[in-house]
């Protein structure tokens, strides 16, 4: 396999796009859900609920490929779909955030704003350093009038974005980008030189894009 890095820049925002993508073709259940990380990646959404499908019929029990099949749901606007596969993500592996931010979303996208705030406010729970989860409080908060609540979560979300350019301030680096993509490249540097996939599982988590 290779390793593929995209960075861009959402508004104020940044979104680091860091996915495995197979070289030819998926042999196993991580190389489906490598596969579907990297089409969701890059916008590929229905290529990505493909693989990410396949990663879980090889593999019942994979939750971070239900995880990422709700977000991939989520998406192309499959909202009971993605909350479904959410739900078979926490079932396996209930202390991990993302799949309750997805829920979140997904939820307000059906009108169901009581269940999408609880889905954030869990999410905040377990990983309270997680901006996107403020975020989607800020946008329910907001659509629901709820001005103060809506001001207080995005307010949050920003900090936790300017605390990682303050940190690359503090580094020497002219930008966010730039301090992202040399943290990465030296993890991908060291991921490339060891052959051991839990060595390789291990340093992904502690970058936190596995859990």
């Amino acid at each position: 396999m290779k390793m593929v890095l995209l960075v861009g820049l959402t508004g104020t925002f940044l979104v680091v796009l860091f996915s495995f993508c197979v070289q030819s073709f998926a042999e196993n259940s991580q190389d489906y859900y490598n596969q579907g990380v990297g089409y969701l990646k890059l916008g590929q959404n229905q290529k990505a609920v493909d693989s990410l499908q396949k990663a879980i019929e090889l593999d019942p029990n994979y939750a971070e490929a239900y995880s990422a099949l709700g977000a991939a749901y989520r998406v192309i606007d499959k909202y009971n779909e993605a909350i479904d596969a959410c739900k078979k993500a926490i079932n396996i592996v209930p202390d991990v955030a993302d799949p309750y931010v997805t829920m979140g979303s997904a939820y307000y996208m059906l009108g169901k704003t009581q269940e999408a705030i609880n889905a954030c406010e869990k999410a905040i729970r377990l990983n309270p350093q997680m901006p996107e989860a403020y975020l989607g409080l800020a946008n329910i908060y907001l659509a629901s009038q709820d001005y103060q609540q809506a001001r207080n979560n995005a307010l949050k979300a920003k900090d936790l974005f300017e605390k990682v350019k303050q940190l690359a301030e503090l580094s020497g680096y002219s930008s966010v980008d730039e301090f992202v993509v040399h943290v990465l490249e030296k993890e991908i540097t060291k991921i490339n030189q060891d052959d051991d996939e839990e060595k390789v599982k291990e340093r992904l988590k502690g970058l936190g894009y596995i859990s």
